[in-house]
């Protein structure tokens, strides 16, 4: 998360909340704009396993019932890690899962497995 924003730290249940769609912002009422990894990549993979321990092709088609329902919109899916980076230092709304190695400065780590 952009180190600009009020959150210091999201529960689990919080993060899923976000990612799975359930809440479109933050617990202090700023809109949330969660972004993903591209698709089938093993960190995509391994962060919704150790989520909501599912696999990304259920993820895929959960967001796919939900979008064509019209009760929610998925992640935005970045095309690199360097995107991810940018869209995270750049909008205060922004959260992502990143590996550690990556996390810089311009940003705070809410929640780590």
């Amino acid at each position: 998360m952009n180190q600009d924003n009020d959150i210091r730290g999201l529960s689990k249940k919080e993060v899923i909340d976000i990612y799975m769609g359930r809440f479109q912002s933050f617990p202090n009422g700023q809109p949330a704009k969660p972004v993903d990894f591209p698709a089938e990549t093993e960190v995509k993979s391994d962060f919704y396993t150790l989520l909501v321990n599912q696999s990304e092709s259920r993820i895929q088609s959960y967001w796919s019932r939900l979008y064509f329902s019209g009760r929610a919109q998925p992640p935005h899916q970045s095309k690199s890690v360097d995107e991810v980076i940018l869209r995270v230092t750049k909008d205060v709304s922004t959260l992502a899962y990143i590996p550690a190695e990556h996390v810089t400065n311009d940003m705070r780590v809410v929640f780590a497995f």
